[in-house]
């Protein structure tokens, strides 16, 4: 899950870049984080129900590189 702030809207954007169309936001990470998390589960849930492929993942290692980066706070841009 990616976490980006928007600064128009004041609000944090949660996108799971893996699953097209999941991306949901709140007004903290906190809250970000967890609906982030709530439309991953729906994402899978109903692509299951449907018979809808998963997607393979194609950003592993780049969010790894992300993590592991102690400047993360600067490339999302956070205030």
């Amino acid at each position: 899950m990616l976490l980006e702030w928007d600064p128009r809207d004041q609000i944090y954007i949660a996108t799971v870049p893996e699953l097209p169309g999941c991306r949901t936001h709140g007004s903290t990470r906190e809250e970000a984080t967890t609906n982030g998390r709530e439309a991953l589960d729906l994402w899978l849930r109903s692509a299951h129900e449907w018979g809808d492929p998963i997607p393979p993942p194609r950003y592993f290692q780049d969010l790894q590189d992300l993590q592991a980066d102690a400047a993360v706070e600067d490339v999302v841009g956070a205030p």
